[in-house]
């Protein structure tokens, strides 16, 4: 019997390839799940709408639960593991997460686990970053770039779709190709998981805190 799955959601390009792979590696992937800031309707770190997060879920054929919480203070730790109990009590016995190899990050995640007796798994882990970055794209999987760290990449990169040429003109740079440090966030639209295209309708375009540049999508 296959192993029921959710996923760390945060409908960006790294959770939707470990979504990918756990899936050829035979998981039951049940349900998808991200953290909200209660306060805006957007994803923590990415920033992504709820309603865009929703539409995703709706083409990849997969329901997606929101927490909504705080992530600066203790109780994001508290209310991840709530929600994980949830899965647990309905039989769900892994959680999938997308993080490639910040040993402090997985171990997080690793804790947020075994405080509530389920699995962790990291289909991504130790890979080669230009490894997966040209992965992503090969698949045929599809993303926009939403957020950009201009300390680290230059602002023009904000809004453009991922592809072989993106990702070569980023590693130019001398940015980290698979933005795992930071340099840009993104947030998929299509691909072969996909049921159908999301519909991405572009806002403005924001400068934030610290040179972050942020591309609004609805």
């Amino acid at each position: 019997m296959a192993t029921k799955a959710v996923v760390s959601f945060s409908g960006g390009k790294d959770c939707t390839l470990a979504l990918h792979r756990a899936l050829q590696s035979g998981y039951d992937v049940q349900r998808l799940f991200t953290t909200m800031n209660a306060e805006n309707n957007r994803s923590w770190v990415h920033g992504t709408h709820q309603d865009v997060l929703t539409k995703i879920g709706d083409a990849l054929g997969l329901p997606i639960d929101v927490v909504s919480t705080n992530f600066w203070t203790a109780d994001y730790a508290t209310d991840f593991e709530k929600q994980l109990a949830t899965y647990k009590e309905g039989g769900i016995t892994t959680v999938i997460f997308g993080d490639i190899d910040f040993e402090q990050n997985r171990r997080w995640c690793e804790e947020r686990c075994e405080h509530v007796g389920l699995t962790s798994a990291f289909p991504l882990w130790q890979t080669d970053r230009e490894t997966l970055a040209y992965e992503f794209v090969d698949a045929g999987f599809k993303s926009l770039v939403t957020v950009v760290d201009t300390k680290q990449l230059s602002g023009k990169f904000l809004g453009t779709t991922l592809s072989k040429q993106t990702l070569d003109e980023i590693a130019a740079t001398g940015a980290d190709m698979c933005g795992e440090t930071g340099e840009y966030h993104t947030v998929i639209f299509d691909g072969p998981l996909f049921n159908h295209s999301v519909e991405l309708i572009l806002g403005e375009q924001k400068e934030l805190h610290n040179g972050y540049l942020v591309q609004d999508v609805s």
